[in-house]
């Protein structure tokens, strides 16, 4: 239902689509990451009671009046949106492994 949600895509390195989180990490659990001690000091935010961090997805917000949103998981691993412009929130960057 969302005419803003992004094609899968075909390069090497990429963040995961919302689709993609909630398929490959079914529950919130499985979606808490921690970042790591470089990108805190470059300003990622992170959860001081359990060093989780907030990462971004490549799905865009669908609604007009939040243009500048996409999805992100949180520190707990649920999935919320943010403005763009925000800084604080780190990438896990993924890629497919042909075995």
């Amino acid at each position: 239902s969302n005419s803003y949600a992004c094609n899968n895509t075909n390069d090497k390195m990429f963040l995961l689509s919302y689709k993609e989180a909630t398929t490959y990490y079914t529950s919130s659990t499985a979606r808490q990451a921690k970042g790591t001690d470089y990108a805190k000091c470059q300003g990622l935010y992170f959860d001081s009671s359990n060093e989780n961090s907030i990462w971004w997805l490549r799905s865009p917000f669908f609604d007009y009046d939040y243009a500048n949103f996409a999805d992100f998981v949180s520190c707990d691993g649920d999935i919320g949106i943010s403005a763009v412009s925000n800084v604080a929130d780190g990438v896990r960057p993924t890629c497919w492994i042909n075995l």
